[in-house]
Order: C-alpha cells, then sequence, then structure tokens
C-alpha cells in the first residue's frame, strides 16, 4: 500500500483539516482512489472558504449596501461546499439543504469538519 496522500500546502489549516476527514472518511469505508485528490481539495476549501468570508460577513453592518449582496454569497457558498460533500458521500443527499446553524450562526456540519484535528485524525498511512 503506498503512503497517504497530504494534503496541497496551499490550503488553510482548516481546509487541511477538512481535506484529512474527508480522506479518512473514504479510507475506512474503503472506497478512496487515488484519483480522488483533486476534488478533494475543492471540497475541503470551499468548506473553509464558507467559514472565512460567513465569519468576515460579521463586520458588515446590516444597512450598508452591500450587506444583502455579501450575504447571498455566504449563503451560496454554503450551499457549494454542502453539495460537494454530498457528492462526496460525507453528508446524506436529503441534509444538502438542511442544517443545524451553531450558536454563531455557521453552519454546524462544516464548523465540525474544519475544526482542529485531534493526532488520531490525521490521515491514516
Amino acid at each position: 500500500m503506498s503512503a497517504a496522500p497530504l494534503p496541497p500546502d496551499a490550503l488553510s489549516d482548516e481546509a487541511a483539516n477538512a481535506w484529512h476527514r474527508i480522506y479518512a472518511f473514504h479510507v475506512r469505508r474503503g472506497t478512496w482512489q487515488r484519483a480522488y485528490v483533486i476534488g478533494l481539495e475543492w471540497a475541503a476549501s470551499h468548506s473553509a472558504l464558507y467559514l472565512e468570508i460567513a465569519r468576515e460577513m460579521r463586520d458588515v453592518p446590516a444597512d450598508a449596501p452591500v450587506y444583502a449582496e455579501a450575504a447571498q454569497t455566504v449563503e451560496e457558498t454554503r450551499q457549494v461546499a454542502r453539495q460537494l460533500l454530498e457528492q462526496w458521500h460525507y453528508i446524506k443527499p436529503e441534509r444538502v439543504h438542511l442544517a443545524a446553524m451553531n450558536a454563531e450562526g455557521l453552519d454546524a456540519d462544516l464548523v465540525a469538519l474544519c475544526a482542529p484535528l485531534a493526532p488520531e485524525e490525521l490521515a491514516p498511512r
């Protein structure tokens, strides 16, 4: 068996955490294929991007002219991330448009996916 791939260096810490979790999910299921590396980067980076822009949105006053457009961008990014995770079988199809929000108003699934890793969660080798 070859060594486990590593997430690309260009990924943020949160995206790399998501990358490791999705990769490990597929290794445990026996569904990982080396060709998945590129798509995995895409799903992980969108999950982290949603969190980044949703947090930045907190600094935009609700009466700012750009607020509605920015809020729409946040929601669209969240939906794309969830759709990618469904394509990766990480979330169930019926949960793509149904997600719990945490106390901060962030998608709880995406927060958990991008959260710091415990040592045992690093990609299996």
